[in-house]
């Protein structure tokens, strides 16, 4: 899709059928996870907010191997609290 503004993107996306649309790559989203997704928003961005807490070292240098440690905790928390 060549385009030349966000204009002509949603226009272009507006007029896709869902038969077009290539979801090869996407993963399933499960039942509880998509509980997480507020019904009123196509696109859904959640409310960030700080939190201490005290970890062993190990685990810090663990999760500073990670690109978006804060992210990647984030998600394995998430992925933990869907399970309960």
């Amino acid at each position: 899709m060549k385009t030349k503004n966000r204009e002509e993107q949603l226009a272009f996306l507006k007029n896709m059928e869902d038969k077009d649309i290539d979801f090869s790559d996407d993963v399933d989203i499960t039942t509880t996870e998509s509980k997480l997704v507020h019904p009123n928003h196509l696109f859904y961005k959640s409310i960030k907010s700080k939190a201490n807490f005290t970890l062993d070292k190990d685990v810090i240098a663990w999760l500073r191997n990670h690109k978006n440690a804060s992210g990647y905790l984030n998600e394995l928390v998430k992925k933990e609290m869907l399970k309960h």
